[in-house]
């Protein structure tokens, strides 16, 4: 099994500090573009983060199915439920086969570093 944990903390860090220093920075690009600006948006996340997780809100088939609107027959001509389930599987197909070239057919979450906590 190869490691890219060490690549993968550095690529973190260097996206970390891209989002701080020109997202959400004071007078950054979430103060710019958005009303309730970066202060309001961490008041949002603060307030929801307890209930978040992202097997159900992560997953965009798992929150059609949890709002009701994942059936086509249903709920005909919703493009976006529609496009995004064939963007989801072709993103999916994509990275399990990436995944499993690297490390096989392994249980992904028995990796400690992966776990939600």
């Amino acid at each position: 099994m190869r490691s890219f944990s060490s690549l993968f903390r550095q690529i973190g860090c260097i996206f970390f500090r891209l989002a701080v220093n020109k997202l959400v920075s004071p007078d950054g690009w979430v103060d710019d573009t958005m009303q309730i600006g970066r202060v309001g948006m961490f008041n949002i996340i603060k307030h929801n983060w307890s209930n978040w997780s992202l097997k159900e809100y992560g997953n965009v088939l798992n929150d059609f199915k949890r709002r009701g609107v994942d059936d086509a027959e249903a709920l005909p001509n919703y493009h976006y439920r529609d496009d995004a389930t064939l963007m989801w599987n072709a993103i999916h197909k994509y990275v399990s086969a990436v995944v499993n070239s690297f490390y096989g057919k392994i249980n992904i979450l028995a990796i400690p570093m992966l776990k939600h906590h």
